[in-house]
């Protein structure tokens, strides 16, 4: 039996919950749409979280396969994860702050 890879594991589960935050931002579904903001604000923070989903499903598959396929050298596919994540963060922040300053008042 072969020696267990947790690098290949992490780039395995990535890949897999960037699937499932394009599929959510494509379809609108999942459980991040059962919210229970004042109905007349849902859809623009749906909209919202739809393009959020579709931005950081992206970052995250794009980082993932190159990190998996080792596609660009190992020298910069040791800094891609630290990449692809800050760019996950960054994004996470920037949603976060965007729906408190747009919608801030409207969810009190």
């Amino acid at each position: 039996m072969g020696d267990f890879n947790p690098n290949a594991f992490m780039q395995f589960f990535t890949l897999i919950i960037a699937a499932i935050l394009l599929y959510s931002g494509i379809s609108g579904k999942g459980r991040a749409f059962d919210t229970n903001y004042p109905e007349k604000i849902k859809p623009q923070i749906h909209a919202i979280l739809r393009k959020f989903y579709l931005a950081i499903g992206t970052v995250l598959l794009i980082g993932a396969v190159l990190e998996f396929t080792n596609a660009l050298g190992d020298a910069v596919t040791k800094i891609i994860f630290w990449v692809y994540t800050g760019i996950a963060l960054a994004l996470v922040i920037a949603y976060v702050i965007l729906i408190r300053v747009k919608f801030g008042k409207q969810m009190r």
